[in-house]
């Protein structure tokens, strides 16, 4: 369960000990049918979205700012992907993910929130929805782009699920159409946020991330191993994405 009361979220270096003891703030081909139909009520671990004016939302108000300053504005017609990442699970990134994208859609522009952790989605369940055709079912030919979706109460905030875990998700997300997808969303929405699989679970993470322009790696104090850390870093060097930073997420 994830702590009612939050913690500061940092952008920052990892410190050389076994375990992850952060430091001060660093730093379309054809065409595309957005579906109509709204996604459920969110769930309240959503902060930025419930709780805008709370200190845990004025946190992601903050990484969203300090990602903007990294990377840039996105180029038209080009959407902005940032992959959130982490070496275990239960580090919370689906947390992060859904929250950074709320606090990106808040400040406008269109963004899309992807479960493209097909091993273990949990991006279904914090928006309150079924596990139905999503990211899975495109990738294999069974949906189209009408499986993304509007989030009802921040209409700039769209959702695509990972849909029901398929029975190889590995081979789903090398498969050439993964690339495709993401070159057609990119026309769509200007900012688009990543939710990836355990890096224990396998280098799905590292192969999503090698779509995206960034990574955004999730820790927890004294829990995240740095050696599976620089592991993770090493894979998301081959994919050539560039890390910017780790976010300390005491929830």
């Amino acid at each position: 369960m994830l702590k009612s009361t939050p913690r500061e979220l940092q952008l920052a270096r990892p410190a050389s000990r076994d375990t992850f003891e952060p430091t001060a703030i660093d730093k379309l081909d054809g065409a595309l049918a957005v579906a109509d139909e709204p996604a459920a009520e969110p769930g309240p671990e959503l902060r930025a979205l419930f709780n805008p004016f709370s200190a845990g939302a004025e946190q992601f108000r903050v990484l969203r700012s300090r990602l903007s300053l990294h990377m840039g504005a996105p180029a038209a017609g080009h959407g902005q992907v940032v992959a959130v990442v982490g070496a275990e699970r239960g580090v919370g990134r689906s947390f992060v993910a859904a929250n950074l994208a709320v606090s990106m859609a808040q400040r406008g522009g269109r963004v899309l929130l992807v479960d493209a952790d097909l091993r273990h989605p949990r991006l279904h369940r914090l928006f309150g929805l079924r596990a139905a055709d999503g990211l899975a079912s495109m990738l294999d030919g069974r949906a189209d782009y009408r499986s993304v979706r509007a989030v009802a109460s921040l209409p700039a905030l769209h959702l695509l699920t990972a849909g029901a875990p398929p029975a190889h998700p590995l081979e789903l997300v090398e498969r050439p159409e993964f690339a495709l997808v993401m070159r057609q969303l990119r026309l769509r929405f200007s900012h688009i946020v990543l939710d990836t699989t355990a890096a224990c679970d396998g280098p799905d993470a590292a192969i999503v991330a090698g779509n995206a322009d960034a990574a955004l790696l999730v820790v927890q104090r004294h829990r995240s191993s740095m050696s599976a850390l620089h592991r993770l870093q090493q894979a998301l060097h081959l994919a050539g994405t560039a890390v910017v930073g780790a976010v300390d997420n005491a929830h």
